[in-house]
């Protein structure tokens, strides 16, 4: 979908890029570690003799389980967040958008999606009326610090502001 100057989307495609690399990296880097752990156990395997067999299997349970919980943490802490962010910008660049216009307020109280990404509640008032509306919390900062003219939504979510010239 082409959009006006005027409008500014929250996840552009050099942001889904990046996203993309960074978990390609971190997985390339997680198998590299998996493939050292392994050799370094096979060698200490090929290396055992009767004399230093317990030694050899404490370096290799030890090698292994450090090498597991790297991999483990790095892909609960690093890999898994990313795949959410991405899950969700692709959801924001290709749904259905409503245009709803106003003065945007966004709120410190944070949601933890289970499964998702940690959003923030905003506003958009008009007048009487009130759109309630959440925002990625690695984007709420730079939606507040615009102050948009008027919000484009996909399910809930903000997915484009649009600045007044």
């Amino acid at each position: 979908m082409e959009l006006d100057d005027t409008i500014v989307e929250l996840y552009s495609d050099d942001d889904l890029k990046r996203l993309r690399q960074k978990i390609g990296r971190w997985c390339t880097a997680h198998g590299i570690l998996a493939a050292a752990a392994l050799a370094a156990c096979l060698i200490m395997v090929a290396n055992t003799g009767t004399a230093n067999a317990a030694r050899m299997e404490m370096a290799s349970v030890i090698v292994s389980t450090v090498a597991g919980w790297v991999i483990l943490y790095g892909q609960m802490f690093i890999v898994t967040p990313c795949r959410r962010e991405l899950r969700h910008a692709i959801m924001l660049r290709e749904g259905d958008r409503e245009r709803v216009k106003g003065v945007l307020s966004v709120t410190d109280e944070r949601i933890a999606i289970r499964g998702s990404i940690t959003v923030r509640k905003a506003e958009m008032r008009l007048g009487e009326e009130t759109c309630r509306v959440l925002v990625c919390e690695s984007r709420a900062q730079m939606l507040a610090a615009m102050n948009p003219a008027a919000l484009y939504i996909v399910n809930g979510y903000a997915a484009a502001l649009e600045v007044s010239k």
